[in-house]
């Protein structure tokens, strides 16, 4: 089931009216009548009350144009439904499965984006950083579903926010999530003190949606999907690495980019900034951002042996900005006399507050996994998108931290009132809630089910992401590789880091040229699952042209902990010119 050639794809276009092509099979109940037929509690494996099919939209074939085959829709029938839940006070999970005429007995499960909410635009998926020219999952003859995880409300704080068609949910511009966004909206947010929906967003609705899925197609088809696979970016990337660890048996691959790894400390993580530069002097402003970028610049970016305004060695770069590796690390960033004398230079107290966004958070004790503290951030987009605050955090008008995601949860989940202020949080008063938090949304170290069964994992960390903290990725690899060996590891996970892009795997140098970033991915995990065939240790990114379609650049992602170093000669946008190095 690789990528559709030409010929397979117009014989898709063309639907039910042709013969069935070549490993395809045409479905034994039509779509139409699957319309209010319903799926019992029995066929699910968590509790739930059952689930209907409310809609079943057969949408016709619309090929694409001769030099753009890739842009055009097999005919594919199209249902929306509902999970019903246990408890009424908790909200439905609304899901879609999409699934072509003629099916390729296999199955692609999307994740969401955000705190989710939204269903995905199913039919329009594609695997993350795929290129312009790559057919959707649909188009190449896979049914592919998703949900909204149990609640209809947007993905942060009320705002809507779900997948991109490309399955992207972020750009290297967006707010990070230690940025307040609005005012509270309780209403909007009522899900998370439900019980039965909080756990459904934490992971219970991806078991409840698969099983509905695969019903479904049974009943249409007349036989379970030969492969299963799931994709996700961002939070879908979590959820990614949530079925490796609690439903391994669901699944033959799974492609997870930007994961929120650790994700109950990157809810909590605004907060810490913020208490931090409660006191005069520390706040960190935005207009700081670019005098720290440039001396990080000058730090590393010659770390890969090309001073191209690219940052390829962010192990390396990491170490140095830690203070808890190198000391004073931005000394060379101090204002004359420890004062604020400008924007090109950091007071005492906010070389004190940039130290400590490159830290370790330290909780005092342990959460889930054993952990006990968070990672500091990543390195190399200081100037778009960062961890800085429009205005000083102040506990007496808290408004601008009170708001958005990580406050939303906090409040439901830390056993606060709406209006809670959450500058006052004391990590020790709240230790239970914090550690109940972590069980409920980390995603444990122990992979050893997904590996033993043979499962097949590609994963993908955004190396100058402020949306998603890219060290606590790193972290979580290597506690699976401490739990389970790496011997065993390698056979079932390739895990490459993308230098210097931001939260959508995209991004621009120094200079303001853009990153070669699209590769094919999907193609990637579906020949090693169904052919053995191991992705190789360094991918060649491409950047395709939007107009053309032609290829303008190549460079180079390796596995971790290997970064891309430059073999000092070549063009500094071709992947030949580079080898993947140890660090």
């Amino acid at each position: 089931m690789k990528f559709l050639q030409s010929a397979l794809l117009a014989a898709l276009f063309a639907g039910a009216a042709f013969s069935v092509p070549i490993g395809m099979i045409a479905p034994k109940t039509p779509c139409a009548a699957m319309q209010d037929k319903a799926i019992s509690a029995s066929e699910i494996a968590l509790p739930t009350k059952g689930a209907v099919i409310t809609s079943a939209t057969l949408n016709r074939a619309v090929p694409g144009p001769d030099d753009q085959p890739w842009a055009g829709v097999p005919e594919y029938c199209d249902l929306t439904g509902s999970i019903s839940p246990i408890d009424p006070q908790a909200p439905p999970i609304m899901f879609r499965v999409s699934v072509p005429t003629m099916w390729n007995e296999g199955a692609w499960h999307v994740g969401g984006g955000g705190t989710n909410g939204v269903v995905p635009a199913t039919s329009l998926n594609r695997a993350q950083s795929s290129a312009p020219t790559t057919p959707t999952l649909l188009s190449q003859g896979y049914a592919v579903y998703g949900s909204d995880s149990g609640h209809q409300s947007g993905g942060f704080g009320g705002a809507g926010r779900g997948p991109a068609p490309g399955g992207a949910t972020g750009a290297p511009g967006a707010p990070p999530m230690s940025a307040g966004r609005g005012a509270p909206n309780p209403a909007a947010n009522n899900w998370i003190v439900n019980q039965e929906s909080w756990m459904n967003f934490s992971y219970e609705q991806l078991k409840k949606t698969h099983d509905v899925a695969m019903q479904i197609l049974t009943t249409m088809y007349s036989t379970k999907a030969k492969t299963s696979y799931f994709a996700g970016t961002s939070q879908g990337g979590r959820e990614g690495l949530e079925v490796v660890t609690r439903y391994p048996a669901d699944y033959d691959g799974v492609y997870s980019t930007v994961p929120l790894a650790y994700f109950s400390s990157l809810l909590i993580d605004p907060t810490v900034k913020g208490v931090t530069q409660l006191a005069p002097g520390t706040w960190l402003p935005p207009a700081k951002a670019s005098a720290i970028h440039d001396e990080i610049l000058r730090l590393c970016d010659a770390l890969d042996g090309a001073a191209d305004g690219v940052i390829n060695n962010y192990s390396a770069c990491q170490k140095l900005v830690d203070p808890t590796i190198t000391k004073n690390p931005f000394a060379k960033l101090r204002c004359s006399g420890g004062a604020d004398t400008g924007n090109d230079c950091l007071s005492d107290g906010q070389l004190a507050t940039l130290g400590s966004f490159y830290a370790p958070v330290k909780f005092g004790y342990t959460v889930a996994n054993g952990r006990k503290d968070w990672p500091g951030w990543g390195v190399g987009m200081e100037g778009r998108g960062w961890l800085t605050s429009n205005t000083q955090p102040d506990a007496s008008n808290p408004a601008g931290f009170n708001g958005g995601i990580g406050a939303a949860v906090q409040r439901g989940r830390l056993g606060f009132s709406q209006d809670f202020n959450l500058l006052t949080l004391d990590f020790a008063k709240f230790q239970k809630q914090i550690q109940d938090l972590a069980v409920q949304l980390d995603v444990s170290e122990d992979w050893s089910a997904f590996l033993k069964k043979g499962g097949k994992l590609i994963m993908v960390t955004a190396a100058s992401d402020y949306i998603s903290n890219p060290r606590a990725q790193m972290r979580l690899y290597e506690r699976v590789v401490a739990h389970s060996g790496q011997s065993a590891v390698d056979k079932s996970v390739r895990y490459y880091v993308m230098p210097n892009v931001g939260h959508g795997l995209t991004g621009t140098s120094a200079k303001g040229d853009e990153f070669p970033a699209s590769w094919d991915a999907a193609s990637a995990l579906i020949s090693w699952v169904e052919k053995g065939t191991a992705p190789p240790d360094a991918i060649t990114l491409s950047r395709v042209d939007r107009t053309s379609h032609s290829v303008t650049g190549t460079r180079i992602m390796c596995r971790y902990p290997n970064y891309p170093k430059y073999k000092g000669a070549g063009e500094t946008f071709s992947a030949g010119s580079y080898a993947c190095t140890a660090p």
